[in-house]
């Protein structure tokens, strides 16, 4: 793994295409996650379905259902076989966030205090602590082991944007943290005193929440948007170097 991360360049991710399409599907995805070491990939949807993916086989491993709170935002804890997942319905519950194992389809543990749907999740890189933002308007931080919010979050403007912040990501090496916000501004920030590196910005896009990710070596980012794009950034040069069109 180690050394294909070395030789990721400008020419690599311009290279990017697509591999392989899952149209199984029943209803729209709402989120997707790729485990930080192990080559996995976890969707939601809304057809209530979580499913596992082995990306060098592209072949699906598992597929669970949740039918009584369904299946909206999911990111993989450090185990393979371990996620997140907030919930789409009974969201008035406390069960609105959800420590589940896809090993055996049970949860390990509920997390309580959002007041509405959770709109993003992000693990730590680094521990067993994660973050969740909610249309509650609160971020709160969490402990895998504990089901009690651990601490307040600080606030801080960058740059002067208003916006609301729609998505949290961390970097790979726990350096970096991206924001995605709603008026589809990217914004790579120092991790620890929330200075910003660098940002991006896609056109508009009404009632299409956009999300971005960090490639693994943590050098480039990696966006959709509301027309169906895919656009790739290199935050050391704050170049675009990839901008690739939906084939659907």
């Amino acid at each position: 793994m180690a050394a294909t991360l070395s030789q990721l360049d400008d020419g690599i991710v311009r290279g990017m295409a697509i591999g392989a399409v899952f149209t199984d599907y029943a209803g729209k995805i709402n989120c997707l996650d790729f485990h930080r070491k192990e080559d996995l990939l976890v969707t939601s949807s809304e057809d209530d379905s979580i499913r596992l993916y082995n990306i060098t086989s592209a072949t699906l491993l598992k597929t669970t259902y949740h039918r009584k709170h369904g299946a909206d935002r999911v990111c993989f804890t450090h185990h393979p076989s371990s996620i997140l997942c907030s919930s789409r319905y009974n969201l008035e519950s406390a069960e609105s966030l959800r420590y589940l194992s896809l090993y055996d389809n049970r949860c390990l543990r509920y997390f309580k205090g959002h007041k509405d749907r959770v709109v993003s999740l992000c693990m730590s890189p680094v521990n067993d602590s994660f973050m969740s933002g909610s249309l509650d308007h609160s971020v709160r931080i969490w402990d895998l082991r504990v089901n009690a919010c651990q601490g307040p979050f600080d606030t801080f403007l960058v740059g002067g944007d208003t916006a609301e912040v729609s998505d949290i990501k961390f970097s790979n090496d726990g350096k970096s943290m991206l924001l995605t916000t709603t008026n589809n501004h990217i914004y790579v920030l120092d991790a620890y005193g929330g200075d910003k590196r660098c940002g991006f910005s896609l056109e508009s896009s009404p009632n299409v929440a956009t999300e971005a990710a960090f490639t693994p070596d943590g050098q480039y980012v990696i966006s959709g948007s509301g027309d169906g794009t895919l656009h790739a950034w290199n935050i050391n040069t704050i170049q675009e170097v990839l901008f690739l069109k939906s084939c659907f």
